[in-house]
């Protein structure tokens, strides 16, 4: 294999490592979804709750001071006062696995194309493209199951709070 094919081959796998990187750092963030609570009642300020796919954090002022309690989104799922409902959870949690598995793969596949030389098979650099391939579809799934979901769940919420 000529040079220029294989540092194609190995910016694949530099590729797919910033992929993981941020699938993994997507899943660990807990900026999924942001809010600032307003009490009716009350006069308070310094409200804020964060959340992400596993963890969350109230920061609540009762009059008293601010209050931060750390909360586990599974847990609130169970309990049916989740920001989203389960099946939303439950797709989102899986396509990222999906997708975080075949870039996996994509890592595994560039890496030894680089190192030894490639077959024109599956794992050959026509492998490569489809471990990228599916990967990205994962993703966009993950994407599109997330944003317009989280569109819908809000704007249920919204049309409620009006009414």
């Amino acid at each position: 294999m000529n040079t220029c094919r294989r540092v194609s081959v190995f910016l694949s796998f530099v590729a797919f490592c910033a992929a993981v990187a941020m699938i993994g750092t997507a899943l660990a963030t807990e900026s999924w979804v942001q809010a600032t609570p307003v009490f009716e009642e009350q006069n308070t300020t310094g409200n804020s709750v964060h959340a992400g796919l596993f963890w969350g954090v109230r920061r609540l002022n009762y009059g008293l001071g601010v209050r931060e309690n750390r909360f586990s989104v599974f847990d609130e799922l169970n309990k049916g006062v989740s920001f989203m409902t389960k099946s939303i959870w439950v797709c989102i949690v899986v396509f990222a696995a999906l997708s975080l598995l075949w870039t996996t793969v994509g890592i595994v596949f560039s890496l030894v194309n680089t190192v030894i030389k490639p077959i024109e098979t599956i794992a050959g650099p026509i492998g490569i493209y489809l471990w990228s391939g599916l990967a990205c579809t994962w993703l966009s799934f993950l994407e599109h199951n997330s944003s317009f979901s989280f569109a819908r769940i809000f704007k249920c919420h919204r049309a409620r709070l009006k009414s």
